[in-house]
């Protein structure tokens, strides 16, 4: 079962507005109660790639229980709705306390990758 229609337009409208927009990686998406935003958030977040390596995303909401709804939605329901298999790039869905948990995260683990670049570059294997 494909995106609907009104799903694959957001999506298309949500790609060209990240790649051309100037919105440093930032969109809010607004649609009405059940009209399908996890599977548009799922396809977005499965495909975003930014000069071939796989970005992290961070998505906002004002409830903890919505907050699971769209980690397990993202997870595995959309992609038994579409009838799609989970795609194997998608990287692990989680839960974090706070943006500020969020982006002290991805901080920490692009220090780490940095710190297995300089250490590759010497004499020694890289740390993992």
């Amino acid at each position: 079962m494909p995106l609907w229609n009104h799903q694959d337009a957001a999506l298309t409208t949500l790609r060209r507005y990240l790649r051309e927009g100037s919105a440093a990686g930032a969109a809010l998406i607004s649609m009405p109660t059940g009209s399908g935003k996890s599977a548009v958030i799922a396809s977005l977040v499965a495909a975003t790639e930014v000069g071939g390596k796989k970005q992290s995303a961070l998505i906002v909401t004002p409830w903890y229980g919505l907050t699971r709804q769209i980690l397990e939605d993202i997870d595995d329901r959309v992609w038994q709705r579409l009838e799609q298999k989970r795609p194997e790039n998608l990287a692990k869905v989680e839960a974090v306390r706070s943006a500020a948990a969020f982006i002290a995260e991805m901080q920490s683990q692009e220090l780490q990758r940095a710190e297995g670049l300089r250490h590759h570059s010497g004499n020694g294997p890289p740390d993992l």
